[in-house]
């Protein structure tokens, strides 16, 4: 995972016409080669005094890979609220109502594309493009552009003198009103099955998530394309549960799903909260399953293609990749 701020610039920056680093940042990095997708943001921002929540965009990929994975179709940008579990997810670039344009030919593998790269740099309002609350929060930004993604950004919004400690603090106990009964398992499941399944993979040692799925699946038949989940994560408070819960579940912990294919772009994205066990063996955290049927809550197209899915609950991710086949 990319780590560094390829940006390297101070948080008035970010507000005080963040396109006068393009030509530098262009110049710099396409002369060094770097290859990929990166992210920046503001480590701080004052929610009264600023109005937007500014990313900086770069990114360096060949002809081919633009060509076969154009921005406008793969990439979604998550913003993920690390005290609230909350998620935003949206498409770095929104559809319009209407195309102004008739939708291009998909390119194939035939498609004559010339050798090389090519860099672009953009600057984008997070929140514009997510609707998002204006409130004290600590902050965990990610690009992802099908099989790759970008750096991941942390950030905290609050007022003066604020810090992610002192933050966290505050959104804790703001929710401690909600503590031992906010967090409630829906008397229908619509989305995931919560027991351990015979390809449930095992809870990981470590705090994380584990997949597992079939590496191919079949277009032309009626077979579910399960992909197979466990983790280990920490709870808060306030997704606790009663202990005289009926379902014999001890918390709700968040779990984000994104799903992208190699022909069809974003397929979708889900966020659900997951029903888990207290385990004092596993570091005092939540431990659980899920298996996710994506035929059944997602539309594919009836041709082969690569599909990847993203699933993470809060800094935590992991994703596999699997075949659709003829």
């Amino acid at each position: 995972m990319k780590q560094e701020d390829i940006f390297q610039i101070n948080d008035e920056d970010y507000f005080d016409n963040p396109y006068k680093f393009e030509d530098s940042v262009l110049d710099k990095q396409f002369q060094k080669n770097t290859l990929g997708i990166f992210i920046g943001c503001p480590k701080f921002i004052d929610i009264e005094t600023k109005k937007h929540l500014p990313m900086l965009f770069y990114e360096c990929r060949t002809f081919k890979d633009i060509r076969f994975f154009p921005l406008s179709d793969f990439a979604v940008i998550s913003v993920t609220d690390l005290d609230r579990g909350k998620v935003h997810t949206n498409l770095l670039e929104p559809m319009v109502d209407e195309p102004i344009e008739p939708e291009p030919e998909r390119p194939t593998a035939d498609s004559l594309i010339p050798e090389g790269r090519a860099a672009q740099f953009g600057v984008y309002d997070l929140r514009n493009l997510l609707q998002m609350r204006w409130v004290r929060s600590n902050l965990l930004v990610t690009l992802f552009l099908h099989d790759q993604y970008s750096n991941r950004v942390f950030l905290s919004m609050g007022e003066t003198g604020d810090t992610p400690e002192s933050i966290r603090d505050a959104v804790l106990a703001d929710l401690e009103k909600y503590q031992y009964g906010s967090a409630t398992i829906p008397d229908i499941i619509l989305y995931p099955q919560y027991e351990k399944q015979e390809n449930s993979p095992d809870v990981p040692e470590q705090t994380g998530i584990v997949l597992r799925s079939d590496p191919s699946f079949t277009i032309e038949n009626d077979d579910p394309y399960n992909v197979y989940g466990s983790f280990n994560l920490q709870a808060f408070d306030h997704e606790l549960i009663p202990e005289s819960d009926e379902h014999n579940f001890s918390a709700v912990v968040p779990l984000t799903f994104i799903i992208s294919g190699s022909l069809q772009g974003v397929i979708g994205t889900m966020n659900v909260s997951t029903p888990a066990q207290l385990n004092t063996e596993k570091n005092a955290h939540t431990v659980g399953y899920f298996t996710l049927d994506l035929k059944k809550h997602f539309q594919f197209y009836e041709e082969p293609q690569e599909v990847i899915v993203y699933v993470s609950s809060r800094a935590h991710l992991n994703s596999l990749t699997f075949l659709i086949e003829d």
